[in-house]
């Protein structure tokens, strides 16, 4: 009888994922393009397709540069019908998103048991972050609100001394967007050098407290996970249309709505209604306000495009210590580099990728003031994009965390060589 049950239950779970499975989207067939920006004309063009379509621009269009576009097989002829009718060259930058995307499934990993070379889910990360928190007096686990599909969104405290308003703290956040799933380890990297190799940064963690959210984005990063693998925005679900979320990273409450953005629900980049729609945007604007922390820094992990980038996003104009966060950024793009020679370029995010507005960094700028507030746009260039396979995990871990550690060192008040 019990083997019997057994049984029963095994074809259950079967049957259960099978269902799963049978409803995740192919990618069979999809491929991604790289224009080339040569000039203004293609500039404006592929402005406003990105704009006023539905084509998912992975990148760009950045001028002098080049944009990134995936197609479906049967978006393909439609879009390189228009390339070639202005003029704009073109190149494959990934031919079957499929294949690539069968390298990188986290659909299976939901153990506990951590480490940087697979992708795992948000219940496994969380369950993670507990453990760290039950074995490490100086660990703690904040719940800090709840997603729209009703996800605790966790924050993780790191500090070795007594919290006051003067202690300097660094907030660290990842996966904004569901299908950057590499912000997501990269996150749970530097928790764990700083909680399971403590005595290496001692001297941070005696003078800083780190506050980390390794998943913003919990219902888009499910989704991602095991549904939509490219899938960007959150769940939230918007009137008078059968499109659903908005992109967090444009629902900020600062320089809200304007170039970058569109009002288009459908759009990859849709700002919403009005700032801070998103429960996920107001519980880090909540958690960050409402709490008597010395705010020193602010790093928002993005991918892809290797670019260490400060405010503004919303204009090409630069903030006023702009020199001093270039400074910074300067040193750790080259400890980044030292690591495994990957090469990043610094500036302000509205020069070196594009201009959008209600984008967090502005906001930790410009509303609470962060004196060192960043964007990390983690590997690669192009080569894989969004579907970073997992042998790229741990080495973008490693320089990141490099990079992160010259600036934790420059707000603890380090001594560095």
């Amino acid at each position: 009888m019990a083997a019997a049950a057994l049984g029963k239950i095994f074809l259950l779970a079967l049957a259960l994922v099978s269902v799963i499975i049978a409803e995740r989207r192919s990618y069979n067939g999809y491929s991604v393009l790289r224009a080339k920006v040569d000039n203004l004309k293609h500039f404006k063009v592929l402005s406003t397709l990105r704009d006023e379509s539905n084509f998912d621009f992975w990148s760009g269009p950045l001028y002098g540069k080049y944009a990134d576009i995936m197609a479906s097989p049967e978006e393909y002829p439609e879009l390189t019908k228009l390339l070639n009718s202005h003029g704009i060259p073109f190149s494959f930058m990934i031919n079957n998103l499929e294949t690539v995307i069968n390298q990188t499934d986290a659909l299976a990993k939901t153990q506990a048991e951590m480490n940087w070379n697979e992708y795992f889910s948000t219940e496994a990360n969380y369950a993670w972050l507990e453990g760290l928190a039950q074995n490490n007096s100086n660990v703690q686990v904040l719940n800090i609100g709840n997603s729209t599909e009703n996800r605790v969104i966790k924050v993780v405290k790191i500090s070795s001394g007594p919290s006051n308003a003067t202690r300097p703290a660094l907030w660290i956040d990842g996966t904004t967007h569901a299908r950057e799933w590499i912000s997501t380890t990269t996150a749970t990297y530097v928790i764990n050098q700083l909680v399971n190799n403590a005595s290496a940064h001692r001297q941070i963690l005696d003078n800083l407290d780190i506050y980390i959210l390794p998943i913003v984005n919990p219902d888009g990063y499910e989704y991602s996970r095991t549904t939509e693998r490219l899938w960007r925005k959150t769940r939230s679900i918007l009137a008078n249309t059968t499109c659903r979320g908005v992109d967090p990273n444009r629902n900020f409450g600062y320089k809200w709505s304007g170039e970058g953005n569109t009002i288009n629900k459908c759009s990859l980049t849709h700002q919403g209604a009005a700032p801070f729609t998103e429960p996920e945007a107001q519980a880090v604007r909540d958690f960050i306000l409402g709490s008597n922390v010395n705010w020193q820094g602010f790093i928002a992990l993005h991918s892809y495009s290797q670019l260490w980038m400060t405010p503004w996003g919303y204009t090409e104009d630069l903030p006023r210590n702009y020199q001093e966060m270039m400074r910074v950024a300067n040193k750790s793009v080259a400890a980044l580099a030292a690591v495994h020679g990957t090469r990043f370029e610094a500036g302000s995010s509205a020069n070196i990728l594009y201009q959008a507005k209600g984008i967090s960094i502005d906001w930790a700028k410009g509303v609470p003031n962060i004196t060192y507030a960043y964007v990390i746009e983690l590997r690669d260039t192009g080569r894989y994009g969004f579907v970073l396979p997992p042998n790229e995990i741990l080495p973008t871990a490693q320089e990141t965390w490099a990079g992160i550690r010259i600036l934790a060192e420059e707000i603890a008040g380090v001594e560095q060589d």
